[in-house]
């Protein structure tokens, strides 16, 4: 399943070809009380609003707040980008000069069990087959939409990431 995901992913690509060389190193932090220093040098952090909000010690009351911080982030740890999962609100993605929100589809969520773990496993593969951060962050959040709507940990195929688009 995970060959036939990255095949499809692959097909995404821009470049036609993965990273070369590379080691990627992405973290779905379920440790709240984890110090942002034990991130430092990742290629991505993805944690959802409410565990980003406890690492940085700071309720945000609005998005846009959340962006910022998460540019503040990336640049102080030196995290190449930020992914703030925000529920029925989508994900917030952030680099050290910018930050997007890409809203999700409004769907029949059924069970957010292993969500989180979507998001992070398909943005490393769109990004070890060079997608920009922008472009792994919509295919992340199309198969977290897709996962939401399955009972208990699912899976997103191929088809279904094509289906989404």
């Amino acid at each position: 399943m995970a060959l036939t995901l990255t095949v499809s992913i692959a097909r995404r690509s821009k470049s036609r070809s993965p990273l070369s060389f590379a080691i990627v190193i992405t973290c779905e932090n379920k440790s709240i009380n984890s110090s942002l220093n034990l991130f430092k040098n990742f290629t991505a952090l993805a944690p959802n609003r409410g565990e980003f909000e406890q690492m940085v010690n700071k309720t945000f009351k609005s998005i846009s707040d959340l962006g910022f911080a998460a540019i503040k982030v990336t640049q102080t740890h030196n995290i190449q980008n930020m992914l703030v999962t925000l529920g029925d609100q989508g994900i917030c993605c952030a680099d050290e000069n910018t930050f997007s929100v890409l809203p999700a589809e409004q769907k029949n969520v059924v069970d957010v069990t292993g969500c989180g773990d979507t998001v992070t496993a398909v943005y490393t593969l769109g990004l070890l087959q060079g997608l920009s951060m922008v472009s792994a962050t919509k295919l992340a959040n199309d198969a977290a939409g897709i996962v939401v709507t399955k009972f208990g940990t699912a899976t997103v195929t191929p088809q279904e990431l094509d289906n989404a688009n």
